[in-house]
Formats: structure tokens, sequence, C-alpha cells
């Protein structure tokens, strides 16, 4: 195995165990511990954990100031797609954004984006406990996009990839947020409440993945295209 091929697989591990383990535990223990009295600095623990394959990798190479400045414009892009929808309750491009992003750029870089995200556009919608689980949800979506498309590269396809994004947006997105709920504002945990959380925010959840879907039919094409484009002429972001 070369010395390239062994490094993006260390990277690759390194990223799995953290999003996969570390945080999710991180979430946990922030609910139980701190009963999410500090939530910011559960946050701030998250996205150094997120920033610690980032770290790992520009060790062995000099990072670009575009490399930054294309984190910083695509999540204040993600943010803003947000922000202009505010008035159309749950029909925002924001996760077809995080799901094109994690193609076109990795599953590393798809979570931070989508951590990232979640954490800017909440000092637009308010900040709370809930914070963190977007966080965890939005960054899952953005880190699957990029995984599924390593593994299968045809799933970069218009069609195929907003499918992706309207499961996504229903299962990953629904399936974090809609539960945490339970864990953050009731007494005690019961199966029963979580099946309730699924079932009252499903129809917000329908139109989420409905727009997800919409969004990525739209935006795809150009967006695809432009950062692969972008990827290639300036060798930045490599997974």
């Amino acid at each position: 195995m070369s010395r390239t091929n062994h490094s993006v697989r260390t990277r690759e591990r390194l990223t799995a165990i953290l999003v996969l383990v570390v945080i999710p535990l991180t979430l946990l223990a922030g609910v139980q511990l701190l009963s999410a009295r500090r939530w910011y600095f559960i946050a701030l623990l998250i996205v150094a954990w997120l920033l610690l394959p980032h770290f790992f990798f520009f060790e062995r190479r000099r990072p670009q100031a575009r490399e930054i400045v294309l984190l910083a414009v695509l999540t204040a892009l993600a943010v803003i797609s947000r922000a202009v929808f505010f008035l159309v309750p749950n029909f925002k491009p924001v996760l077809a954004l995080l799901v094109i992003y994690g193609a076109a750029l990795g599953g590393r870089t798809g979570f931070l984006l989508g951590a990232l995200t979640a954490l800017v556009s909440n000092f637009l919608f308010g900040q709370g406990p809930w914070t963190l689980w977007q966080m965890f949800a939005w960054g899952m979506i953005g880190y699957t996009a990029g995984i599924l498309v390593r593994h299968f590269p045809a799933l970069a396809r218009r069609w195929p990839l907003a499918i992706f994004g309207f499961f996504a947006a229903l299962c990953i997105h629904g399936g974090i947020t809609n539960p945490a709920g339970v864990l953050l504002f009731q007494a005690e945990f019961s199966w029963q409440a979580v099946l309730a959380s699924y079932a009252l925010g499903l129809p917000g959840d329908l139109v989420l993945a409905s727009s997800t879907f919409l969004f990525i039919l739209l935006l795809a094409p150009s967006l695809l295209t432009k950062l692969a484009r972008m990827r290639r002429k300036y060798a930045i972001l490599p997974e």
C-alpha cells in the first residue's frame, strides 16, 4: 500500500470513529451529565472533534488559504439558504446543499460543513440544546453522502442523489432530531414518547424531504460540476 493510500485510510478510520462513536457519546454524556445546561460547551467540543481529522491532515501538508475560505463560503451559503426560506416552515434547500457538499467534497468535509451550518444558522433561528442534535443530524447527512458516493460513484448523478436526499432528510434528520426532544425535555425516557415524536414530526419531515429532493434536482448538476472543477484545479480538500 502506498503512503498516500495509507494516509487516506487512516483519515477515513479516524473520521469514522469520531462520527460514529465519539460524537454520539459526547452528545449522550452532555445530556446525562450536564443536563444540556452547558450545550454551548458541548457544541464547541463537537466542532473540536470534527476538526481533528483536518488538523491531522494539515500536519502533513500546508493548507492554502483558499481551502479555509471555501469551507467558510460553503457554510455561509448553506446558512443563507436556510434564512431565505424562513417564512416557509420546513421547505428549505439547506439539506440539499449539505448532500451535495458531502458528495462533492467527501464525508469528512461533509460532516464538518453540516455541523457548522447547524451551529451558525441557529444564531438566526434560535440556539438551544436542540442545536447539538441538529449538528449531529446534518453532519451525518453530509458524511453519509460522501461515504456512499466514494464507494458508489453512480450515486453522484442527479436522480440517485435526489432520492438519497429525500430519505436522508426523512430518516437521518427526522430519525435523530425527533427523539432528541424526548431526551432533552421529558423527565423520563419512554418508547411511547419516542414513537409519538416520530408521528408528530412526520408531516414536517415529509415537507423537508420533498424540498431536499426538489432542490437537489435543481442544484446538483451545476454545483457538483463547479465543486469538482475547483477541487481538481486547486487540489483542495482531498480525501
